[in-house]
């Protein structure tokens, strides 16, 4: 019933370009069967990566087979031989809390409402010959059996790349939330040891999250806003990037304030009435994370952030 648009050219509209076709499809060798109801799973399906030189990856472009089930999806990457070992013939394996090898590797990750996004230019990720893609899915039962098989599209670089793309986070496991508490804070703090450039952010909670704000705070106390959302959603789990890198020095200080609504006056509270939640990873536990992207000029950033990464982890384990 709207009236109709006036178009400078009825008679040749212009169309929008066609999808990019992706340079590797890797698809979860079977289907995974999730029953109606119980605990969530985690499965890992290990997928070969048939290439014959090491590739720089722009992008990656997760399908979930069945979106109604797929809580998130995380990309390792795994020697091949350790991986198709412990897959076995069925291509995949339970993987609670881990993927039970030592990654060499990642390709990013996907949750509700993410989609993909292209690196900046003279940026990728390395893909390098002889690993396999461990595809680890969260499971969270829908209410009546069903099944999965996702894939993940992967697109190669197409200029030259000058700095290697990775990943840290910042994140606490002490959460301890009173059922029908309606603003529940938590706090995390990670120091970075070498200088970095950010390019992404992805924050990350589940469902009775409510808000979450990252500031970096640079050794002359100057505040750096990274990300704020004020509305948390768990079906619309964004991962941003920045329209410029964020260059951070060395000692700056990542702080993450999140909260969270457990009263019964939250609509995506999924128990009623509420029941006190920790952390966890089933859904119906929470989490209180942000994932970064980034460069550095440093050629042993990576080993000095994970190191501090699991410091500060450990401090907030005990």
């Amino acid at each position: 019933g709207a009236p109709a648009g006036k178009p400078t050219n009825k008679a040749n509209p212009i169309l929008p370009a066609p999808p990019p076709t992706a340079d590797l499809t890797l698809r979860m060798p079977a289907p995974i069967d999730v029953p109606a109801d119980g605990p969530d799973q985690f499965v890992c399906s290990v997928i070969p990566i048939s290439i014959d030189n090491d590739k720089w990856v722009s992008r990656v472009e997760f399908h979930p087979g069945n979106p109604k089930i797929v809580h998130h999806s995380l990309f390792f990457l795994v020697d091949e031989k350790t991986a198709t070992g412990k897959a076995g013939a069925k291509g995949s394996y339970p993987c609670f809390g881990g993927v039970g090898a030592l990654p060499r590797g990642a390709l990013g990750g996907w949750a509700p409402g993410a989609f993909s996004r292209e690196l900046p230019s003279g940026t990728a990720r390395k893909l390098k010959k002889g690993l396999a893609l461990v595809m680890q899915q969260h499971y969270h039962p829908s209410g009546k059996p069903e099944s999965d098989q996702s894939e993940l599209r992967v697109f190669y670089s197409k200029s030259p790349v000058e700095r290697t793309v990775t990943g840290l986070a910042v994140r606490t496991r002490d959460i301890h939330i009173k059922a029908g508490d309606p603003d529940h804070r938590v706090h995390a703090t990670l120091e970075l040891p070498v200088a970095l450039s950010l390019i992404g952010v992805t924050p990350h909670m589940h469902y009775i999250g409510k808000r979450m704000k990252v500031t970096a705070i640079l050794p002359d106390a100057t505040r750096v806003p990274l990300i704020s959302i004020a509305d948390w959603d768990f079906n619309w789990q964004g991962q941003y990037r920045y329209a410029e890198p964020i260059q951070l020095p060395a000692g700056t200080r990542l702080e993450m304030e999140a909260s969270f609504d457990n009263s019964a006056a939250n609509p995506h509270n999924p128990s009623s009435p509420p029941k006190a939640v920790v952390w966890g990873e089933q859904t119906t536990n929470e989490m209180a994370l942000c994932f970064f992207e980034y460069t550095s000029a440093d050629p042993n950033a990576q080993g000095r952030v994970l190191l501090s990464m699991a410091r500060q982890w450990v401090a907030d384990f005990f």
